[in-house]
C-alpha cells in the first residue's frame, strides 16, 4: 500500500487496521508520503531550466510531474 496526500493518510490507516481485519493477509507494509515542505528553496539547485521559486505550490507538483515523465518516456531526456 502506498499513498501521496490523500492518499498517505489511507495507507496509514490501512497499515494500522491491516493485520486485524485479515491476518491471514501476508502484509509487507506502507509507504506514505505528503507534499514536501519547502522544496521551492532547493528548486535552484535543480538546474538552470528549473522553475523560478516564484510558482511556490506548484514547483512541488510540477516535480512529481516532471518525475513520472521521466519514467514513462525516457526517450524525451529529462535529465539533460
Amino acid at each position: 500500500m502506498a499513498g501521496l496526500a490523500e492518499g498517505g493518510q489511507a495507507a496509514v490507516f490501512t497499515a494500522h487496521a491491516a493485520t486485524e481485519y485479515a491476518p491471514r493477509l501476508d502484509y509487507r507494509g506502507a509507504v506514505a508520503t505528503g507534499v514536501p515542505s519547502n522544496i521551492e528553496t532547493l528548486a535552484p539547485f535543480a538546474g538552470p531550466n528549473f522553475p523560478p521559486q516564484g510558482l511556490a505550490g506548484l514547483t512541488s507538483f510540477m516535480t512529481f510531474v516532471i518525475a513520472g515523465l521521466r519514467d514513462v518516456h525516457p526517450e524525451l531526456d529529462i535529465d539533460s
